[in-house]
């Protein structure tokens, strides 16, 4: 009961707000991901050329913009915030823009795949200031003791929106549309967009930036040789590219494997939920052992138990219940990495910002998702080319080579690039200048202050603003 009631005690306004931000986050992003290839090619009827051309460029161009944002931000500290400002102001051009990706173009021909394209683009650029804000918000809005418990409630909030998008989406479509989809995707992103704006704009006003550190006076080409010359950084964005490609690769092959190789395509459904739903409730289990065990450990051995679970569901064969239960144990060993990854960056964050007498969470954070990007692009461009070699052919029996390229794209490859993710793991805690801290411990010895304590040393780096 003492755990318990420490754990009401811990959730504050600040700590609720920084849970809703990040729900309004992974609402758009899920139902953008999860639907708006759909809306272009059966609505709008793009080519899959088009779709794709659309898609990459407009993803290279998000990759590439996220790290000036991130220099940015840590370059000022306005009087909104250093950070939440952007969240609360941001908010609205992202919300009306993500309406507009799914209304009928109000030009034709050729035109309007340049209009999706600048739309797409606008609102890219938008969402990531939203984006590239809330990462380092986790180390000014409280301690290292408490980073855990805000994260573990982060990624809960996140997945319980992604299991509203992809549950709900398609039922108020048909329920509101009537008929036509596009009236449907139209009205429906309208409600996910007020939800949007609402939780997103509340949660950025009740959160505190309590822990300030000086505005980074480096240049950008200075900021980015500080971080690239850093092994454990650089060795955990390695870390990320095979964590985010390994989980788009399992996610891009699940449907050609139960289509082609179980023959049940009816399971398919409960297969997805089976999997976000374990990831969900390992959320307190990710906490209780946090608070418990190293980073080095749950995060390593996160990997590792993945792993594992691809190759029971290698050898399950078509038994459907070994298949499942390997999924269980997948949804559950790589929530612990990917959810401990945030507190674990930040905790680098603090300490490279304490070497260089400044402020790097905005750019250590962004270089976070062009990691997750190129992960993701990754990912796409592999399966493909497996199916590719095994002479993959849509919508007919498939002749056992390629059935072996299907069950290889999506176990095979899911295990191997899980065992990499764990080696830059354990690379990125074995680079360490020193032994790493313990979990109740602060690995920083950043002089951050709160904001009731925020003191000016000088015009020079160590400059403390309070909020």
């Amino acid at each position: 009961m003492a755990y318990f009631e420490k754990v009401r005690i811990e959730l504050d306004r600040a700590t609720l707000g920084y849970s809703s931000i990040n729900f309004a986050l992974a609402l758009v992003y899920m139902s953008i991901a999860s639907f708006l290839i759909y809306y272009y090619t059966d609505i709008l009827k793009f080519s899959t050329e088009v779709v794709t051309v659309i898609l990459l460029l407009a993803r290279f161009f998000d990759g590439a913009v996220d790290p000036f944002i991130g220099y940015y931000m840590d370059s000022r500290s306005p009087k909104a915030g250093k950070y939440k400002g952007y969240i609360y102001y941001w908010a609205i051009p992202s919300s009306v823009l993500f309406v507009v990706l799914f209304l009928p173009p109000p030009v034709s021909g050729q035109l309007t795949a340049l209009w999706c394209f600048f739309i797409y683009i606008v609102w890219s650029f938008c969402f990531s200031m939203m984006e590239v804000a809330n990462l380092p918000l986790l180390a000014v809005i409280c301690g290292a003791e408490k980073r855990k418990l805000l994260n573990t409630l982060k990624i809960a909030s996140s997945i319980a929106a992604a299991m509203i998008s992809a549950y709900l989406t398609f039922k108020l479509v048909n329920l509101l549309g009537r008929g036509s989809e596009k009236m449907g995707f139209f009205l429906t992103t309208l409600i996910f967009a007020v939800i949007v704006l609402i939780t997103s704009m509340l949660g950025a006003k009740n959160v505190t930036e309590k822990y300030l550190t000086s505005e980074n006076t480096l240049s950008f080409k200075e900021t980015m040789y500080a971080i690239f010359k850093n092994k454990q950084l650089m060795f955990l964005y390695c870390m990320l590219i095979f964590e985010q490609m390994s989980a788009s690769v399992k996610l891009q092959s699940t449907v050609y494997y139960f289509k082609y190789y179980i023959g049940r395509m009816d399971v398919l459904p409960v297969f997805f939920l089976v999997g976000v739903l374990s990831s969900f409730l390992a959320q307190p289990i990710i906490y209780w052992t946090s608070k418990r065990f190293r980073l080095s450990c749950l995060m390593v051995g996160g990997y590792l138990c993945a792993a594992f679970s691809m190759l029971i569901i290698w050898f399950s064969g078509r038994n459907l219940i070994p298949i499942f239960a390997g999924n269980l144990l997948y949804g559950m060993a790589s929530a612990f990495p990917s959810n401990l990854v945030f507190v674990y960056a930040s905790e680098l964050s603090d300490k490279l910002s304490e070497d260089e007498r400044g402020s790097f969470g905005g750019v250590v954070n962004s270089l976070l998702h062009v990691s997750s990007k190129i992960g993701y692009a990754l990912a796409g461009s592999s399966v493909a080319f497996i199916l590719y070699l095994t002479s993959y052919v849509p919508d007919v029996e498939q002749s056992p080579t390629s059935i072996m390229g299907i069950r290889i794209g999506s176990v095979a490859l899911t295990h191997v690039i899980l065992l990499l993710s764990g080696l830059f793991a354990y690379l990125s805690f074995r680079s360490a200048p020193q032994k790493e801290a313990a979990p109740n411990e602060t690995s920083s010895k950043l002089p951050r202050v709160s904001t009731d304590e925020a003191k000016v040393y000088g015009s020079d780096r160590s400059y403390i603003k309070p909020n």
